[in-house]
């Protein structure tokens, strides 16, 4: 379970892990929009976080999502809480979102149809 906030480097730790374990990795945001963002969507993800565990001897889950982060944590071998500063975590953000703006390279662990909003 790696968590952290936005711009703290879970989904580049959490590939990195992945690789080095060869671990299945379940991104939340890839999912979450996904959806239409509603209680019934908020439901679903949990449900597909914990069919996806059930499916997984070993993996890894990356992302917040409070609302699912009783049912990993019953299920956590290790929980990784990535700390960064204030500043590195907004200027990852600004870069990701610039990316995506003006070069339109997407992140990897997103959903295709999801825009990041830097206005």
């Amino acid at each position: 379970m790696i968590i952290g906030s936005p711009g703290s480097g879970k989904s580049t730790y959490s590939r990195a892990i992945s690789q080095r374990l060869t671990y299945p990795i379940f991104h939340l945001d890839y999912y979450w929009h996904q959806s239409d963002y509603s209680e019934a969507a908020r439901l679903q993800l949990n449900r597909q976080q914990n069919k996806f565990m059930q499916e997984h001897d070993h993996c890894i889950i990356d992302g917040n999502y409070s609302s699912t982060m009783p049912d990993r944590m019953k299920q956590a071998d290790l929980i990784i809480w990535l700390q960064v500063s204030r500043m590195t975590a907004i200027k990852r953000v600004i870069q990701r979102s610039l990316r995506q703006k003006w070069w339109h390279q997407s992140r990897i662990d997103m959903a295709e149809n999801f825009s990041e909003h830097f206005d």
